[in-house]
């Protein structure tokens, strides 16, 4: 079996079995009049190399991060899945106190639990019923703009 299918059946595998058991977070779901916070790291150059175990090492990173998010959100927040390309990976959340939840996310980092470099964007909606919004980049404090792609 090459490495490229033996990391997508692992990956699989391991989506799989996570949603089969929900978290705290999944239970608790978006609510209404909730904000989504994205946070954001680097997979580095990894992802998309012809190296396969580069990559499956890179996309274990992101799944293994937006797990220990999701679980330290005690249903806090909602963790909302993620999106891995350009070289990023983005975990989306929704909460109803971004300030709390961005202090929670920059915990995390500085325990070294999630990767170094993280980069926080909230949504700000241009509409009530929030279907069009940009993002305010909140963290680190010297980033000056937020995009997820």
């Amino acid at each position: 079996m090459s490495m490229r299918i033996a990391a997508t059946v692992t990956v699989a595998i391991g989506m799989t079995l996570s949603a089969c058991s929900p978290t705290a977070s999944q239970l608790r779901g978006a609510k209404l009049g909730d904000t989504q916070v994205v946070v954001q790291w680097s997979l580095g150059s990894a992802l998309g190399a012809r190296g396969g175990f580069s990559e499956f090492l890179a996309l274990n990173k992101c799944f293994h991060a937006e797990s220990i998010v999701e679980k330290a959100s005690a249903g806090f927040y909602f963790e909302d899945g993620n999106d891995i390309g350009g070289g990023l990976c983005n975990v989306y959340l929704f909460t109803s106190d971004v300030d709390e939840t961005v202090r929670r996310l920059v915990t995390l980092e500085h325990a070294g639990k999630i990767p170094k470099g993280v980069q926080i964007g909230v949504a700000v909606y241009k509409d009530a019923a929030r279907t069009d919004w940009t993002y305010r980049a909140v963290y680190p404090r010297e980033l000056k703009s937020f995009s997820i792609f």
